[in-house]
This record gives C-alpha cells, structure tokens and sequence, in this order.
C-alpha cells in the first residue's frame, strides 16, 4: 500500500490483481477480515507466498484460506504460549516472594533493603510504586487505606501486582544466591546464569504475546541456552521451536500434568491447521521448526 492508505474495495482488488484467489470467501466476509485483521498486519502471514521476483505479485494458486489458516494458528498458538506462561510466571513469583519474605520476615519491605536487593533497585522502585500505582491496584490502595503510616505495602501484596518482565528484575537484583539457586533449581536449571538467559528468554516472548506480535517466523535476539534434557535441531536455539521445548521442560517441573496438556493443545492447533490448509502448516513448521507430533 505504500505510504498512503486505501479501502477496504480497493485492498481486494489489489490483492486479487496480485493472485490471490478467494474461492473460499465471499466478498463480504474477506471485508469483514480485512477490517477485523487489517490489511498490513495480514501481509506478515502472505509474505512467504509471494513470487521471488522482485514483485508483489503471489505464487501461482495463492489461496487467502490459506494466509487466514496462517494467521489463526500463529494466534492459537499465542494464546497457548500466554496461558501457560502465566502458569510459570505464577510459580516463579510464588517462589521468590515466599523464600525472601520467609528468610527476611522481620522486614516485610525486604525489597527496599540495601542487604537483600542491589542498591540501584532500591533507588529505582519509588518510581514504580507511585501514587498512581496504589489508586490502580485495589489490595495496594486498601492496604494504604488501613495503614495511612506505610511507605509501602508488604511484598506479598506488592508483588501481586507486578508484571513478569518486573518480578524477574526482582529476581536478577537479588542478593542472596542461595534462594536464586533454590529457586532455579526448583525450575530445573542451573547455575544462576542459565536460569536468568532462558527468564529472560521467556520474559521476552511473553510480552511479545501479551501485544499480539508474529511468533511462527521469530528469532530471539539471543539463543537460549542449552538443557540437557532437551535436544535442540541446531546450535541456534532461538526459534519457536526452541521456545516451546524450553516451556514443556520447566512445566514438567511445576505440573506433569500441566506439561501434557500444553504439548496437547500445542498439537491439536498443528493437526487442525494441517487439516484445514496443508500449505499453511507446511510454511508455519518451515519457518517455526513445529512439526507433528510434539512429543513430551
């Protein structure tokens, strides 16, 4: 479309003059894609069915069932990833909250202790526990409410209401070593340093979930780094692929359970998929590394 935009009438007619067939849809429900999806966000998913020849001209057949089967099983996918992300991230607050709060129990504001959390932490979390924090978060503006003499709210409070990407800083500037050690070990990696590459990792690929972002044909910045347990295609280690073993290795540590039925609605998505458009599979396994079955 270049720098100027155009209908939605004249988005269908640019893109069957290009060679997309649409068979499969009539005109009014491609428009009710088109304004639901957006025309650009969808040209991620076409991309790699177009013509290698400098063009914008699509490969012979190119069907828009198939761009749509591509972009519905990136967001199944997604929201996989995201349900159980949490369900670490959970565990991993739980964890770093309790074993601090519990070792540090006469300083319920352990986080603003110079002895327990790196001094530049200390000095950076007023700015995050602002006022508009405590009038956002109910527990925390309760809490003032009843305790009006308190600086801050007790960590098991406070904490509650941070975002992962926040409860990993808290993680990475803690002092005590022996709780990080517990806390990998308990997640099954170790050492310390392993742990807080692949934390990041995952930090990483939640939020690019939480905003909707194209998982099937992205790299992290940085591989993860090897597991044991796991065995990686190739030394890259930073591919969709990789991302999933890694989260099936620590759900195993968290639930068996839970480790099954992500592998399980991870390989549902792909069976579906490949059912409904081979063609899209065959591109979201090329570029993702996901192939059927996933096994646990």
């Amino acid at each position: 479309m270049g720098n100027v935009a155009i209908s939605i009438d004249k988005q269908i007619e640019t893109l069957k003059s290009r060679g997309i067939d649409f068979e499969d849809f009539s005109e009014q429900k491609t428009k009710e894609i088109l304004l639901d999806i957006g025309y650009y966000r969808l040209g991620f998913y076409w991309y790699n069915l177009r013509k290698t020849d400098g063009s914008h001209d699509f490969i012979e057949g190119t069907k828009f069932k198939t761009i749509i089967a591509l972009y519905y099983l990136d967001s199944d996918i997604r929201y996989i990833l995201t349900k159980y992300l949490n369900r670490i991230e959970i565990n991993f607050r739980t964890s770093l909250v309790y074993f601090l709060s519990i070792k540090y129990k006469d300083d319920p504001i352990w986080f603003m202790n110079e002895s327990v959390m790196l001094k530049s932490f200390v000095d950076e979390f007023p700015k995050h526990y602002n006022e508009d924090f405590k009038k956002k978060h109910f527990v925390i503006k309760n809490h003032h409410k009843k305790y009006p003499d308190c600086t801050y709210a007790p960590a098991w409070k406070t904490f509650e209401n941070f975002p992962f990407g926040s409860i990993f800083k808290t993680y990475e500037c803690a002092l005590d070593s022996i709780i990080k050690e517990r806390i990998s070990e308990k997640l099954g990696v170790k050492p310390i340093d392993k742990f807080e590459r692949i934390f990041r990792g995952l930090v990483h690929v939640r939020n690019r979930c939480a905003h909707g972002a194209i998982l099937y044909n992205y790299y992290l910045p940085t591989s993860l780094p090897t597991i044991p347990a796991i065995e990686y295609d190739d030394d890259k280690r930073n591919n969709l692929k990789v991302i999933i073993q890694v989260i099936e290795y620590i759900l195993e540590f968290i639930s068996e359970n839970r480790k099954n039925d992500f592998i399980e609605e991870i390989n549902n998505c792909l069976f579906k998929c490949q059912e409904d458009s081979n063609q899209a599979y065959r591109i979201y396994s090329e570029k993702s590394g996901l192939k059927i079955p996933i096994k646990c």
